[in-house]
């Protein structure tokens, strides 16, 4: 999706009521740009799916171009100043791993 585009965070957020945060961002992608990666911080869950999370969002209506195409737990969620999440720092972090191991993330 365009990066001005909603990622649909809210929806991914209320996954099944599972986890404290959650927070979509754009990860790089060698063919379409783009593509929906989403943060997680699990709070005494077991981990969940990319599957499960798509079937969630299905469910919930939202455009397959929306879907995850990755999950990264943490343990905390970066946050700024104002008390929202950093997405910001997760951008950063996405494009850090993507560069690390590029055959994992961007196939």
């Amino acid at each position: 999706p365009p990066r001005s585009t909603p990622l649909y965070s809210s929806a991914a957020s209320d996954v099944y009521k599972r986890q404290d945060i959650a927070a979509a961002v754009a990860m790089p992608d060698k063919v379409f740009g783009e593509k929906v990666c989403v943060y997680l911080v699990l709070v005494d869950k077991p981990s969940l799916s990319v599957k499960e999370l798509a079937k969630f969002l299905d469910n919930k209506g939202v455009s397959k171009e929306y879907f995850p195409e990755f999950l990264i737990e943490l343990n905390e969620m970066p946050i700024a100043s104002g008390g929202k999440i950093a997405k910001g720092k997760l951008r950063e972090d996405i494009k850090v791993r993507v560069k690390a191991e590029p055959k994992v993330l961007l196939n």
